[in-house]
């Protein structure tokens, strides 16, 4: 009985460090746009749109950073094998494993995507204080940031906009009429075949990294233009 207590204090030890290394890069960037936006010259109204915005960005950021552990963890997997108990509670069948581990792939993946969207979209509550002069930027300048993040696209899903991946990974992938588009395979790469990726042709995932790397640079600037930070 010790020894399970001490492996359950351990787990959850070893749980609050490898959250907190995912948290860490995006919780720093909010903490410092918090600040800039808190002591901006700005009305209430404006800050509070602007921290929206922040916050989308550090969840998108989150988002990613959550995948990549997950998909760090399926290929381990798939490299190592599981322990027998995990593959018995995975399900009765021969590929039930399989395809638990990719429905949480697919769910990671739609959760960045969403998050993306996400950031468009509270970008745009900027637009309604900018027309009445209220903010630091101009409506011209919020909708040249928001069409750059609506002409990005990730070119392994068929250079689909990044924008429009978010409905089609949580539900048209999903409906049986679409099953020829995305659907909740995965893809293994590399010479032994333990590298995973989402797409047969291309790298996804580097795609997706350099779809973060952008639109957080992006963001980080607009908003330190905005505050004049």
């Amino acid at each position: 009985m010790d020894e399970q207590v001490t492996s359950f204090e351990e787990s959850f030890r070893q749980y609050s460090v490898y959250k907190w290394k995912i948290e860490r890069e995006s919780n720093q960037r909010l903490v410092k746009l918090w600040s800039e936006i808190g002591t901006s010259n700005q009305d209430d109204g404006v800050k509070l749109i602007l921290t929206d915005v922040a916050w989308a960005v550090g969840a998108f950021e989150r988002a990613h950073d959550v995948l990549e552990a997950n998909a760090m963890r399926v290929e381990e997997f798939r490299r190592n094998g599981v322990p027998a108990i995990l593959a018995f509670l995975s399900g009765p069948y021969h590929q039930s494993l399989d395809y638990n581990l990719a429905i949480s792939l697919w769910m990671d993946l739609a959760d960045v995507f969403v998050w993306y969207r996400t950031i468009v979209e509270r970008l745009g509550h900027l637009k309604r204080p900018a027309r009445k002069g209220a903010t630091l930027v101009t409506e011209s300048e919020i909708e040249t940031q928001i069409e750059k993040l609506r002409r990005r696209a990730v070119d392994e899903f068929d250079g689909a906009r990044a924008t429009a991946l978010a409905n089609k990974l949580l539900h048209e992938s999903r409906h049986p009429g679409n099953a020829h588009d995305l659907s909740t395979s995965v893809y293994w790469k590399g010479e032994s075949g333990d590298e995973l990726d989402f797409a047969e042709n291309g790298d996804a995932r580097d795609s997706i990294w350099r779809l973060r790397q952008e639109t957080v640079e992006q963001l980080v600037r607009f908003i330190q233009l905005a505050t004049r930070a």
